[in-house]
């Protein structure tokens, strides 16, 4: 859940945000027509796209186009995390940066997002200043907050080694056209529920289940749960993984329910697969 939340607006739009998050949360995010910088002040992470999943520790950021996503943040000893993000939006972009180029120039697009930012020193301090107008809100005006949009921008530009401005506004504003197959081979081991990998298909969930069908020629939930029971005999077989290990590993968050499903595909518990598969490795004599 969301602990609290501040922002600073740019023209009645949201542009600077910083979230505390209690606990261990899931938030579904769409990104229709805007970009959005997230940095990670304290906590653990993940941003989960069309074909991708980024994990982020303190002092790590990653940049994110238009689309859907869906946030993940775990639990930590402190029970909190921190987040701030800043929103990009294609019109505001256009204003900031009106006396160099327009947003939507033609450009060869050769960069690929979402793009992870690690720990540097320089955008450490560039979110360092951004956090000083959050507890000194009475000082910042539209002048300031377009200062720190263009300032975040430049930087961008070169920790993500675009060759200009042009091309990581292309990049911003281009939204990825997902394939079911693409959603799927990217999340399949995660905790993820079929209407929510049908929001990031960009699929009513309909739909979704009717192209899955085409394509693997079973329902997503038979198909999802025993490609997840096979990779967890894998891993029973070849590592020493506990089970609740392997359980969280292959998208379960529940044990009993990871241990049923495992049962009614496999035919037995996963302590007594592994107990069996070792016995038959066992050299005779």
């Amino acid at each position: 859940m969301i602990g609290a939340r501040k922002h600073l607006d740019f023209r009645g739009k949201r542009i600077l945000e910083k979230l505390t998050i209690g606990k261990s949360f899931r938030m579904g995010v769409d990104f229709p027509n805007e970009a959005c910088y997230v940095y990670l002040l304290d906590g653990d992470l993940a941003v989960n796209g069309v074909g991708s999943k980024t994990t982020l520790v303190p002092k790590d950021g990653v940049l994110l186009n238009c689309g859907y996503y869906f946030a993940d943040f775990t639990k930590t000893p402190r029970q909190a995390t921190e987040v701030l993000a800043i929103h990009l939006y294609p019109d505001v972009l256009r204003e900031i940066f009106r006396n160099e180029m327009s947003v939507y120039s033609e450009v060869n697009q050769k960069r690929s997002l979402p793009v992870k930012t690690v720990d540097n020193i320089i955008m450490e301090k560039f979110v360092d200043s951004v956090l000083f107008y959050f507890d000194n809100p009475q000082i910042v005006t539209e002048e300031i907050l377009a200062l720190k949009v263009r300032e975040l921008i430049l930087l961008l530009v070169q920790s993500t080694h675009s060759e200009n401005i042009h091309q990581l506004f292309t990049a911003l504003f281009s939204r990825k056209a997902a394939s079911v197959s693409e959603v799927v081979n990217a999340h399949i081991y995660g905790n993820f529920s079929v209407s929510e990998l049908a929001k990031l298909a960009g699929l009513s969930l309909t739909s979704f289940k009717e192209e899955f069908a085409a394509l693997f020629g079973e329902s997503p939930a038979r198909y999802i749960r025993k490609m997840k029971i096979e990779r967890a005999q894998e891993l029973l077989r070849v590592t020493d993984h506990s089970v609740s290990e392997i359980a969280f590993q292959t998208g379960y968050n529940d044990l009993s329910h990871f241990s049923k499903s495992f049962h009614a595909l496999s035919g037995s518990s996963p302590g007594a697969f592994r107990s069996q598969v070792r016995k038959s490795k066992k050299p005779f004599g």
